[in-house]
C-alpha cells in the first residue's frame, strides 16, 4: 500500500489529545494523530518516514492508543510546536520501541531574574501531550522529609535568611545528596523507564552556585564534589539560560551586579557536563523556548534512532497478523 503525503499533513489529521487540558499558553503547540483510510503497511511507514524528514519532523517517541501503535514525530519553530502521531504496524521492532524508556528529564538553570520559570512553563506545555504524565519539581524531591512548610504564611527573599554551621550546612548537602539518590533509584527510574515528564526548576548542581541561597557556609570543594559524582539520569536535559547581567537586574533587583556576574560565570561552567547546554535568553521568550525545544528534540530522537532504524529496517513478514 502507498500513502499519498499530497496533502499537507497539517491539514489532513486530528488532534489525538483532544480531551487534554491545554498547556500551551506561553508557547503554541499543535499535536496532531495520522488518520489513514486503511492499515499502514511497512512500506507506508517508511515513505511516511522519508516525507516528515523533508519537513523538518524527528522521531521523538512511541505511544500506545487503544489497539494501535503510534510512531510521534516533532518539530519546533521559533513560533510554534508541532508532533504528528503515525500508526506503525506491531513488529518485533515495534515492541521494543513501545518497551524502551521513553521519559524526559529537563532541567532549567539560571540566576534569578534569567526567566527559568517562564522557559520552562512554555517548554513543559508545549512537550507535556507527548507523555503520559507530568511531574514538575523544585530544587528537592523532598523524599526523606516532609512536603509542608512548617511555617508557609511566612516568605523571605532566600538570599535573606543567615546560613547554617559548617557541620549542619555539610549534614544538610548530605541529606539533599540522599534525597536526590533516592528519588532518582525509584520514582524518577520508574518513570523514565515509562513515558513520563519531569521537569525541575533548579537542580542539584544549583547547590554548588548560589550556595548561600541554601544556606551552605562550609567548604568550597564540599558541593563540587557532590555534583561531580552525581548520578545523572541517562535521559537527561539540562538548559543553562543566559543573559546579559544589566538584563537580570531589571528583571529582578534581588543580588548585587557582582554577583549576578559570579553565578553566570559559574552556570555557564555547567556546559562542560554531560548533557547540559547554554540557551542565551536575550531575544523574544517565545525564541528562548524554540531554542531549548529544539534541543529536547535533537535529545529524544537521537536516544530513539536505533530502534527506528530497526522498525524500519522490518520486514513485511515481520508484521504480526494478529495485531488488533
Amino acid at each position: 500500500m502507498t500513502v499519498s503525503l499530497r496533502t499537507p499533513i497539517e491539514e489532513a489529521p486530528c488532534p489525538y489529545l483532544s480531551s487534554a487540558t491545554r498547556l500551551d499558553w506561553l508557547f503554541p503547540a499543535e499535536h496532531w494523530k495520522l488518520r489513514l483510510e486503511s492499515p499502514l503497511t511497512l512500506e507506508g511507514t517508511r515513505e511516511i518516514y522519508n516525507e516528515l524528514a523533508n519537513r523538518g519532523y524527528r522521531p521523538v517517541g512511541a505511544r500506545q492508543f487503544s489497539d494501535a501503535a503510534f510512531l510521534i514525530f516533532a518539530r519546533s519553530s521559533e513560533m510554534l510546536f508541532q508532533t504528528v502521531a503515525v500508526p506503525v504496524p506491531f513488529t518485533p521492532a515495534t515492541n521494543a520501541l513501545l518497551r524502551s524508556p521513553r521519559g524526559l528529564l529537563l532541567a532549567i538553570f539560571g540566576p534569578d531574574g534569567v526567566g527559568k520559570s517562564s522557559v520552562l512553563s512554555g517548554a513543559a506545555g508545549a512537550i507535556a501531550p507527548m507523555f503520559e504524565h507530568h511531574r514538575s519539581m523544585r530544587w528537592r524531591p523532598q523524599l526523606v522529609s516532609s512536603r509542608i512548610a512548617r511555617e508557609a504564611h511566612k516568605f523571605r527573599l532566600p538570599h535573606s535568611a543567615g546560613t547554617h554551621s559548617m557541620p549542619l550546612s555539610m549534614a544538610k548537602l548530605a541529606g539533599a545528596f540522599l534525597d536526590f539518590c533516592v528519588d532518582h533509584a525509584t520514582l524518577t527510574r520508574n518513570q523514565l523507564r515509562g513515558c513520563s515528564l519531569i521537569t525541575w526548576d533548579r537542580y542539584f548542581h544549583d547547590l554548588a552556585i548560589d550556595t548561600k541561597r541554601y544556606r551552605y557556609d562550609g567548604p568550597a570543594w564540599y558541593p563540587e564534589f557532590l555534583v561531580r559524582h552525581f548520578p545523572v539520569p541517562v535521559r537527561f536535559v539540562g538548559i543553562v539560560l543566559d543573559a546579559d547581567e544589566e538584563v537580570i537586574l531589571l528583571r529582578k533587583a534581588e543580588l548585587p551586579l557582582p554577583e549576578i556576574r559570579r553565578q553566570l560565570r559559574a552556570y555557564r561552567q555547567l556546559a562542560d557536563l554531560p548533557r547540559i547546554q547554554i540557551v542565551k535568553n536575550d531575544r523574544s521568550l517565545e525564541s528562548t523556548i524554540g531554542q531549548v525545544l529544539k534541543i529536547v528534540i535533537d535529545a529524544m530522537a537521537d536516544w530513539l534512532d536505533s530502534l527506528v532504524v530497526e522498525l524500519l529496517k522490518s520486514r513485511s513478514s515481520d508484521v504480526y497478523a494478529d495485531a488488533a
